[in-house]
């Protein structure tokens, strides 16, 4: 039986090849899955882009002011625009945080804006409740990260 020349060379190239074509393709069709994620739940609910991104940035104005008040408003607003969200893609529930504890189900991410909610009820139910800029730039990014999850941004 003739013997078949080990060259190593020869197998290490196509096998490196053959690993970075994986890699590739497993990263395209990440992103695919995640942009037919988003579309499909912005056009199967009707979301205006469009109007979304104008109350975003009415939203950011309002966190822009020089007033104090102007970061309480933002996040109650932030918290509007996402219960409007999770209405307008009928997620069940009577009030906001059930439909994001049912949201939770589907999308994992929304874990950290359910604090961002919570700092919303302390703001609006205790009157003595001061909020610190960090907190407020904080909430707003989970808001954002939220809706643009949701494909409302």
């Amino acid at each position: 039986m003739p013997q078949l020349p080990l060259n190593l060379e020869s197998y290490l190239l196509p096998l490196i090849g053959l690993m970075v074509a994986g890699l590739i393709l497993m990263v395209l069709v990440s992103r695919a899955r995640r942009w037919l994620k988003v579309n499909w739940a912005r056009r199967q609910h009707g979301l205006n882009l469009e109007e979304m991104r104008e109350r975003w940035k009415r939203i950011e104005r309002l966190a822009g002011s020089p007033e104090h008040e102007g970061d309480r408003l933002a996040i109650i607003e932030a918290d509007k625009l996402l219960d409007f969200v999770f209405k307008q893609m009928h997620i069940p529930g009577d009030t906001f945080a059930i439909r994001i504890k049912f949201a939770q189900s589907k999308y994992f991410q929304l874990k950290r804006v359910r604090w961002a909610h919570e700092l919303r009820n302390k703001l609006v139910h205790e009157p003595d409740f001061i909020l610190r800029s960090a907190q407020a730039h904080s909430a707003l990014k989970e808001f954002y990260k939220a809706l643009r999850l949701l494909g409302a941004l």
